[in-house]
This record gives C-alpha cells, structure tokens and sequence, in this order.
C-alpha cells in the first residue's frame, strides 16, 4: 500500500516551540501542539523517531533542558 511520508519540525512560532507534520503526499503542514522546549541561541535540541513511527523522542540541553516522549498516534493530522 501507499505509506503516508511525514518530516516532523520543530522551531519557534510567536515565542512557543510547536512540533508540527509535513505531509509529503499532501503537500500540507500541520501543527500538532505546543512544546515546553525553550532554546536559547546557544543551546540546542535534537529528536528521534521510534522505529514504528508512533513515538517521538525530544532531548534539549541548557537552562530549560529536558527530555519528552510524545505519543505521535494522539494527532490525527499525521497519520500512520
């Protein structure tokens, strides 16, 4: 079958980290939420992605670092 191919991003929108989908097939970007990552322009961050596609893994390093699992399934926007 047609496998549906997304890029997930990540980047600032009005001062709030968004993850959000591209859509390959659609040609379409979605945000699907709102991220509690803050960077400063000296820190970074870097995500990986499960190998079934249902998770995401959000690391970032700095004052406001952290590590997130977000559930990929819960945004109908993308879908698997």
């Amino acid at each position: 079958g047609n496998v549906p191919v997304q890029i997930f991003v990540v980047r600032d929108i009005e001062g709030q980290a968004r993850l959000q989908c591209y859509n390959l097939g659609q040609e379409t970007l979605h945000t699907l939420t709102v991220l509690p990552l803050r960077l400063a322009d000296d820190e970074s961050g870097w995500s990986a992605l499960s190998p079934d596609g249902k998770l995401l893994a959000l690391g970032a390093e700095g004052r406001h670092g952290g590590l997130w699992l977000i559930d990929l399934t819960q945004y109908a926007a993308c879908p698997r």
